[in-house]
């Protein structure tokens, strides 16, 4: 089988393994050449989101974007709130830092919350969303800041127009993630930029072969060469989020040997659709004083000797659960 990212022959690796929903059984390859895993058959179908999307508060996983929804709502720094919680808005925080353009677009805008979380900031962006569900629960939440449209026909009407195209936790998801890339590539502005993160591959010790979301939710799992052959095809540099500073501030388990990695991860959905234990996503409540005695712990175990010998090898400290890289085409 060729590699369906970068068509180097791919080994297959997991037969029949279960998928979000009970039932639906996929095949997993893996290509060494660009250190990229992918599914067949691509089962592409917008059922199961809107199953998802419909029990979003209680979904394993997706919960707690539900619950980032609301608590962005009630943040005076919504961008901070978020940017604390999870790396990869840590990663779109640390992008626009040293952001000096106009026009921003998020790509697979979902519930809206960061799109909201950049616009509170000042900056001009707007949201776009395949899901007309997602797109509607957003507007009634916060405003106009966001359209429904599939990006191969969106991008038509809106060449050359963004200095910045956010695209967090999308890519993985897409049947043709080069195809759906070249069209963000045609509507930036001279000297533009996308920005990707998407779960990362490379730091993953265990030896199950797909632990990103299950299939069909998520199609890909990609790493940091699998970045650097898509940059490649759309005649872009790379450049890679270095995570040091935020492994620094946050007490991650999975990256030390003495706490277990991540482990077996099981369908969320039954074969009618339902969720399989359901439960709501209430945040890392923690009080000051641990929240206090965790970082402190973590400054501690990520000094320069000891981390080298805490970290597991595949989680360094520049590196995180999530791959975030930046793009920017040549000439």
């Amino acid at each position: 089988m060729q590699c369906r990212l970068c068509g180097a022959p791919s080994t297959l690796i997991a037969k029949d393994h279960h998928g979000y929903q009970e039932g639906n059984t996929f095949d997993i390859y893996e290509c060494k050449q660009c250190n990229t895993s992918f599914v067949l058959p691509v089962d592409f179908t917008t059922e199961i989101y809107q199953a998802i999307y419909k029990n979003a508060e209680f979904v394993p996983g997706y919960n707690r974007y539900y619950y980032y929804r609301k608590q962005a709502k009630a943040s005076k720094d919504a961008l901070k709130f978020l940017a604390d919680a999870e790396s990869m808005y840590w990663a779109v925080q640390e992008v626009l830092h040293n952001f000096k353009g106009k026009n921003i677009l998020e790509v697979g805008s979902g519930f809206g919350y960061l799109t909201y979380a950049i616009h509170q900031k000042g900056y001009h962006i707007r949201g776009v969303d395949i899901s007309a569900t997602a797109v509607e629960e957003a507007t009634n939440t916060f405003g106009e800041l966001y359209e429904c449209a599939d990006v191969f026909d969106f991008y038509k009407n809106h060449l050359e127009e963004y200095d910045l195209i956010i695209l967090t936790e999308v890519i993985e998801h897409l049947e043709h993630p080069v195809a759906f890339m070249e069209c963000l590539y045609k509507m930036l502005k001279k000297g533009g930029k996308i920005f990707v993160t998407t779960p990362n591959k490379s730091v993953s010790s265990l030896k199950d072969p797909w632990m990103s979301d299950l299939p069909p939710v998520h199609l890909w799992w990609f790493s940091e060469e699998s970045a650097a052959y898509i940059a490649k095809q759309l005649n872009c540099t790379v450049s890679l989020v270095d995570f040091t500073k935020f492994n620094r501030n946050n007490f991650i388990k999975p990256r030390y040997k003495i706490f277990n990695d991540y482990g077996h991860i099981p369908p969320r959905l039954d074969s009618a659709g339902a969720v399989i234990n359901p439960a709501p996503w209430n945040g890392d409540q923690i009080g000051p004083v641990k929240a206090l005695a965790q970082k402190i712990v973590t400054r501690i175990m990520t000094t320069r000797l000891l981390d080298p010998l805490l970290a597991r090898p595949t989680r360094p400290i520049e590196k995180s659960d999530t791959l975030a890289f930046l793009l920017e085409p040549i000439g």
